[in-house]
C-alpha cells in the first residue's frame, strides 16, 4: 500500500510539473506568433517565464522534468534578449540564460535523449559566445562583474567552467594593468591577488585541454612580471614622494629618511632584476640621482649613471632618449666626462706649463727664427734640424736641397717634418716629458709654414725639373 502512495505521489508532482509546463508552452507559442508588437511579445515570454518557474519548483527531485522547466526558461530568456537594447538588462538575461541551459544539461545529463542534449548544448554554446563577443567592450569592472557571476551559478563540472575563469583571468589582468598605467598601485595589485582564484580554477578544471594550460603558463608569467612591475613602481613612487617632500620642507637633511629613500630604490632594483629590466634601469637612475645632487657622491652617482645606461643598450631596437631616467643618467655622465676632461687638461696645463718655463730661452729662439726667415721656409726648417734635430728614425734633408728654395716646393718637406716632431710620435720614457712639449711647440710653427704652402700654387712636374 505504501509502495502505491509514493507511486500516485510521484506520478502527481510529475503531472503538476508538466501542466505548469504546458500553461507557459502557450505564452511561448503566442510570443513568436508573426506580427505581434514587440512589448506584447515580451510580455507573453514574461508570462511563459513564470509558468516555467512553477513547473521548476514542482519538479522537486524529477531531473527530467527539472530538465525541461530549465531549457524552457533558457530559451525564455534568450528571446527577450532580442527585445531589450538596455545593457544592464541584457547582462541580467544572459545570465538567466546562460543559468539555465547549464542547468538543464545537469539534470538531463542521465534521463534525456542525445538529440534533446544536443539541442540545449547548442543554445548554451550560442549564449556563450554571444557573451564573449557583445560584452568585450565592455568596462573591464562590468567584464568582472559578469563573469563572476556566471561562474558563481554553474557547476565546477560545467564544461564551461574553465573557459569562464579564463575569462575572468583575463579581467583581472587588464583591471591590474590599467590600474598601474594611473599608477593605482594598491588596486593593480589588489587585481593581480584576484587574479589567482581563476588561474587556479582553471588548473583545477581544465587541465585536460592543452590550450588552456599554456594559456595559464602565461597568466602565472603574466601574473609574476606585473607583481613585480607594479612593486617596483610603488617602490619607486615612494621613494620619490618621500625625498621631494623632505627636500620641501626641510632645510636640513634627515641622513635616515635619505637612507630609506635609498632603500625603496634599492627594492624597486631588486624585484625587477631579469624581470622587468627597464624598471631596473629607472630605478638605478633614480638613485644616480640621489647620489649627484643631494649626497653629493660623484662616485657612486656615476656607477649608478653607468649600469642605468648599460641596462637600457640591452632594450634596443626600443628608444629611450625621451625618458626622463634616460635623459638624467645621460646627460650627467656627459656632464662628469666634461668635468673629468677639464679637469685633465687644466693638469696638463699646468704640467706643461712648467716645462714652457724651463723651454724659455729654446722657444725664444724660435720665435725669432720664425720672425726672421717667415718668407724663407727652408732656412727655418733646416734651423729647426740642426738646432733640435728629431728624435725619431727620419732622413733629413741636404741643406743645399731646402736653404733657398721657393714655399712652393717645399710642401712635402714641411709635410714630413711635422710628422717628424708630432708630440704622439715622441717616446717620453726615453726623452722626457720636456723635449714633448718642445716637440709640440716646434710642431705647431712648421704646421703654420706647411699651411702656407698647401695654399700656394704648386709647381708643375717641368718647372721642378727646369729649376
Amino acid at each position: 500500500m505504501a509502495h502505491c502512495c509514493c507511486c500516485s505521489v510521484d506520478s502527481l508532482v510529475k503531472t503538476l510539473s508538466s501542466s505548469w509546463r504546458s500553461e507557459g508552452n502557450k505564452y511561448f507559442s503566442q510570443a513568436h506568433q508573426d506580427g505581434l508588437a514587440p512589448i506584447i511579445k515580451e510580455s507573453r515570454l514574461q508570462e511563459a517565464i513564470k509558468f516555467y518557474h512553477r513547473a521548476l519548483s514542482a519538479a522537486c527531485e524529477n531531473k527530467d522534468d527539472a530538465a525541461s522547466a530549465c531549457k524552457n526558461l533558457a530559451k525564455s530568456n534568450f528571446g527577450l534578449i532580442c527585445l531589450t537594447d538596455d545593457t544592464e538588462a541584457e547582462i541580467k538575461l544572459f545570465k538567466e540564460c546562460f543559468q539555465f541551459c547549464s542547468k538543464s544539461l545537469e539534470y538531463g545529463r542521465d534521463c534525456k535523449s542525445l538529440d534533446w542534449l544536443m539541442d540545449v548544448d547548442a543554445l548554451y554554446r550560442t549564449v556563450y559566445f554571444l557573451i564573449c563577443d557583445q560584452f568585450d567592450v565592455l568596462s573591464t569592472e562590468l567584464k568582472i562583474n559578469l563573469f563572476e557571476s556566471l561562474a558563481s551559478v554553474v557547476s565546477e563540472k560545467d564544461r564551461l567552467y574553465p573557459d569562464i575563469n579564463h575569462h575572468l583571468a583575463e579581467a583581472w589582468l587588464s583591471e591590474a594593468c590599467m590600474a598601474l598605467n594611473d599608477n593605482d598601485f594598491k588596486t593593480s595589485l589588489n587585481a593581480l591577488k584576484e587574479m589567482y582564484r581563476p588561474v587556479e580554477e582553471v588548473k583545477r578544471y581544465g587541465k585536460h585541454r592543452d590550450q588552456l594550460m599554456t594559456d595559464i603558463e602565461c597568466f602565472e608569467c603574466d601574473i609574476t612580471i606585473q607583481m613585480a612591475r607594479t612593486e617596483s613602481m610603488q617602490a619607486i613612487s615612494t621613494g620619490d614622494t618621500l625625498l621631494e617632500n623632505h627636500l620641501l620642507e626641510d632645510a636640513d637633511l634627515n641622513m635616515d629618511l635619505i637612507y630609506t629613500v635609498i632603500d625603496y630604490y634599492r627594492h624597486a632594483m631588486v624585484l625587477t632584476r631579469g624581470v622587468e629590466i627597464e624598471l631596473e634601469a629607472m630605478a638605478l637612475s633614480k638613485l644616480g640621482k640621489l647620489y649627484d645632487q643631494v649626497l653629493k657622491i660623484k662616485h657612486r652617482a656615476s656607477d649608478c649613471f653607468h649600469k642605468c645606461l648599460q641596462l637600457a643598450a640591452t632594450l634596443v631596437p626600443r628608444v629611450l632618449t625621451s625618458e626622463a631616467w634616460y635623459k638624467v643618467a645621460n646627460e650627467t655622465l656627459m656632464k662628469y666626462q666634461m668635468e673629468s676632461y677639464s679637469h685633465q687638461e687644466r693638469e696638463r696645463q699646468k704640467e706643461r706649463q712648467k716645462y714652457l718655463d724651463e723651454l724659455k730661452t729654446e722657444l725664444k729662439e724660435i720665435s725669432e727664427a720664425k720672425k726672421k726667415w717667415k718668407e724663407q721656409g727652408g732656412e727655418f726648417l733646416m734651423f729647426i734640424y740642426e738646432k733640435f734635430p728629431p728624435k725619431v728614425t727620419c732622413t733629413i734633408p741636404k741643406k743645399e736641397d731646402v736653404v733657398g728654395k721657393e714655399m712652393t716646393s717645399l710642401k712635402k718637406l714641411f709635410q714630413k717634418a711635422v710628422i717628424y716632431y708630432h708630440p704622439d710620435k715622441q717616446d717620453v720614457e726615453r726623452f722626457g716629458m720636456k723635449w714633448k712639449v718642445l716637440s709640440e711647440e716646434i710642431t705647431k710653427d712648421l704646421s703654420t709654414f706647411y699651411e702656407i704652402t698647401k695654399g700656394l700654387p704648386q709647381p708643375t712636374e717641368t718647372e721642378e725639373t727646369e729649376e
